[in-house]
């Protein structure tokens, strides 16, 4: 009969109190002995007992409530006795009975007769039987594109014997691949755990970890891969995404002059720093980025729009002008928005030069490719450039043509009512307000410039109720006091 075994954990006690976990308010106190003191034994030597008390004292560990709670958790004592598994039992076992079976299913298999190698695999599954078997069948139902079977078979294999690492590696492999990121975590974890803890392994978990929104875990997963693998630029760039979602901006810039360092001619590379520096606020750095990546040949329609951003922010229109229309030109039929906006910005700043260059290069690359709002936004800010330039004849012509576009254009027809008032053509100025004031969303501002026109002419009484609709439709606190000033040039005016 062999003698029972008795496990002393005094080393996983060292280390709790070596991490700092022992310490606290409320102390126990417990000794652990090298061995019992035995009745027979004869009288030691004082000295040696001297020396025995000292030990002893020395094994003596102070550990804190909560310390001495989670050694007693049955979590905890799951753990240290899987602790003392040999790692080969990451592989279940079975009989000699079962071992023929296998042999007879892997023939088929090899043969490519797996409709035979499935009926008999299903034949000999129970729940007495080896985890082979489930995970056999789940490797044929995957080879014949049955995932969800495939993982139902792998579940039953860890279940059965849950240090099954090539189980829960094939069952995270199908779980990543249908996007079902939380489970192929969960079956990452275990595959890692259990000793397969290759960069391939800790790549999809740092991916996961992403896909979950979960950045920090995400980092350290890609951290642990490029310790494994350090010439996978891939992986530092996985590692550099994270770094951009937790805003560790700097980082991210650090990250880039490694590798850039190291691979000067990837404009990906340029690009991405670039746009970590746009995030640091130091727009010339990222200027001086994506100025590289255009010479690296690896410029985009986004990336030189955001280069026009960058010069316009820092009143270098021309530069900005330039990079725009660059952008237009390699998509003449993407978005102008950006382009647009930056038209109404150089306006504002009095770059009217600037502006014309750049709307007319909007007309000419991609007039044709304009849906109608693109069409009528740009005569607006060719009729806005050309009241800032005192041409209000072309102003007019302009504004004409989006009314020709589209005669339910409020805006435009406001500006026609405008340009007419001012022109001294009222009776014409008129037909425009009202009929902008039939349009549902601009009757407020219809009837306000209409009630000012009148004011212009002293007209107040019949200026006022224009006035009093505009404040019922939109409330604004200038014009509630317009409305009052309006209200006593109208008592004195009697």
């Amino acid at each position: 009969m062999r003698p029972s075994l008795n496990i002393t954990i005094v080393p996983v006690a060292l280390m709790l109190a070596a991490c700092g976990t022992v310490s606290g308010p409320m102390l126990t106190t417990y000794s652990v002995a090298s061995r019992a003191a035995r009745p027979q034994d004869p009288p030691q030597d004082p000295a040696v007992v001297e020396a025995s008390a000292r030990r002893d004292g020395a094994n003596r560990i102070e550990l804190s409530d909560e310390a001495r709670e989670l050694l007693h958790s049955p979590s905890f004592q799951r753990r240290l006795i899987e602790s003392y598994v040999s790692e080969t039992e990451t592989e279940p076992r079975f009989d000699e009975d079962e071992h023929e079976i296998m042999l007879t299913v892997m023939g088929h298999v090899t043969a490519e007769e797996f409709d035979q190698a499935e009926a008999i695999v299903r034949q000999h599954q129970s729940p007495k039987a080896s985890a082979v078997f489930d995970f056999t069948l789940g490797n044929i139902l995957y080879q014949r594109d049955d995932f969800e079977g495939a993982a139902a078979a792998y579940e039953i294999a860890v279940q059965k014997h849950p240090r099954f690492r090539r189980a829960w590696g094939n069952l995270a492999q199908i779980q990543y691949t249908q996007g079902k990121y939380a489970d192929a975590k969960r079956a990452l974890t275990r595959v890692i755990s259990f000793g397969g803890g290759d960069s391939v392994n800790y790549a999809l978990l740092g991916v996961c970890h992403q896909k979950t929104d979960d950045y920090i875990a995400a980092e350290s997963a890609f951290r642990m891969a490029i310790m494994l693998d350090p010439s996978a630029v891939n992986l530092r760039m996985a590692l550099a995404e994270t770094l951009f979602k937790q805003g560790r901006f700097e980082d991210a810039v650090a990250l880039f002059e490694h590798l850039i360092a190291e691979e000067p001619d990837r404009s990906d590379l340029w690009m991405l720093q670039g746009e970590a520096y746009a995030m640091l606020n130091q727009p010339l750095k990222a200027a001086e980025n994506f100025e590289f990546v255009d010479r690296l040949g690896g410029s985009t329609f986004a990336s030189l729009s955001n280069l026009g951003d960058i010069y316009a922010s820092q009143s270098l229109f021309d530069l900005s002008v330039q990079s725009y229309l660059r952008a237009l030109e390699q998509k003449p039929d993407g978005d102008t928005t950006r382009a647009m906006r930056a038209a109404q910005y150089l306006s504002g700043h009095g770059a009217h030069a600037e502006m014309r260059v750049l709307l007319d290069g909007i007309e000419s690359i991609c007039g044709e490719h304009l849906d109608l709002e693109g069409k009528k936004r740009l005569l607006k800010l060719k009729a806005r450039l050309a009241v800032a330039e005192g041409a209000t004849e072309e102003r007019a012509a302009e504004l004409q043509k989006v009314v020709a576009l589209d005669p339910l254009d409020g805006d435009a027809l406001i500006l026609l009512g405008r340009h007419y008032g001012e022109a001294g053509e009222v009776e014409r100025a008129i037909v425009y307000f009202e009929q902008a004031a039939n349009l549902e969303g601009f009757e407020a501002e219809a009837s306000l410039r209409h009630g000012e026109l009148l004011v212009k002419q002293n007209k107040f009484v019949e200026a006022l109720p224009l006035l009093n609709k505009s404040y019922d439709l939109r409330p604004r606190e200038f014009v509630k006091k317009y409305i009052e000033d309006i209200e006593r040039l109208a008592r004195s005016a009697k």
